[in-house]
């Protein structure tokens, strides 16, 4: 499967996530489930790389996938399984810079680290849902045509940066202040 196509996944699943933060107070079975996602999410970045480096990782996505779709009854994997066969078989391949896939990529390692030490606790809900909507966009950079959507439009590494930017409170542009760079340079 192409590299892309992790990242889309990737995406699907942060993008449904950061529109569910209701609430002051974690759900009894949120933090559980949000955190099973988290691992999941970083075992696609881990298997984005893989699969550059020629290692074969579809098999591991799509039993995670089953896994949490059935555990948690998750609209958007089920909708992901059912369209496996076409992802298999897609063959849009997307080159970007390997320096800017680079940062990216430890940037949202970095934002998913932070994410799941949210997740630990009672408080940090705000923060949580806070690190998903600057993290939602990264992974659009990362991929070129859309297998989901026509009509998608690809955004560039700054454009991606410049929106998590956007998305950051004081104190994480301070935290995170180390993944940015000034477009000028």
């Amino acid at each position: 499967m192409e590299s892309g196509i992790y990242y889309q996944i990737l995406e699907v699943g942060v993008l449904y996530e950061k529109g569910g933060g209701r609430g002051k107070i974690w759900r009894l079975w949120e933090r559980k489930r949000l955190r099973d996602e988290i691992t999941f999410w970083r075992k696609i970045l881990d298997c984005a790389t893989g699969e550059q480096r020629g290692e074969s990782c579809d098999e591991i996505i799509f039993e995670y996938l089953e896994r949490l779709s059935k555990k948690y009854n998750l609209p958007h994997y089920k909708k992901l399984l059912e369209q496996r066969e076409e992802l298999l078989q897609c063959d849009m391949v997307y080159e970007m810079d390997k320096e800017e896939e680079y940062k990216l990529t430890q940037f949202m390692k970095r934002l998913l680290s932070d994410a799941q030490d949210c997740l630990y606790g009672y408080g940090n809900k705000e923060r949580f849902y806070r690190i998903l909507r600057v993290l939602h966009n990264l992974p659009r950079a990362l991929h070129g045509r859309n297998a989901f959507h026509v009509d998608f439009k690809a955004i560039s590494y700054w454009e991606a940066m410049s929106y998590a930017k956007g998305c950051m409170n004081k104190k994480m542009k301070e935290d995170y202040g180390e993944f940015y760079v000034d477009e000028s340079e």
